[in-house]
């Protein structure tokens, strides 16, 4: 299955150009609202099955940043079961057994990142932002 989601991801990044958009920083907030807070502006998010949105605020953050940011909403995009489960770091996520990790979106990226050389285990996304 984790191979099968990374083809998904792979064939619906080649899509980027219908799939991709910009939205400014009050849509973003507007559109975030009820999962984020009320002021909370995120650099990208997969507000539905159509489309991922991106503000602002993504150009600025580091080249692993950005990629990872990609491949987590990516991730969202692909099969709504995919979500926020258990974070991208701490206990939670260091325990989860492999059915839990494949509907948790922190772990595709991590995923990514840990599978291509040099083979680190640093977590990246908006924990490091400048990376």
């Amino acid at each position: 299955m984790i191979e099968w989601n990374f083809q998904l991801i792979s064939r619906a990044l080649s899509m980027s150009d219908s799939i991709f958009a910009y939205v400014d920083g009050e849509t973003a907030v507007q559109n975030t609202r009820g999962y984020f807070g009320s002021e909370f502006k995120v650099p990208a998010y997969a507000y539905a099955v159509s489309s991922i949105a991106f503000t602002a605020d993504f150009p600025g953050l580091g080249p692993k940043c950005r990629a990872a940011v990609i491949i987590h909403q990516l991730a969202h995009f692909i099969d709504a079961r995919i979500r926020d489960i258990a974070g991208a770091k701490g206990a939670a996520y260091c325990s989860l057994d492999l059915a839990s990790a494949l509907f948790n979106v922190h772990c595709y990226p991590n995923f990514a990142i840990n599978v291509s050389p040099p083979f680190l285990d640093d977590r990246f996304g908006m924990m490091r932002p400048e990376n």
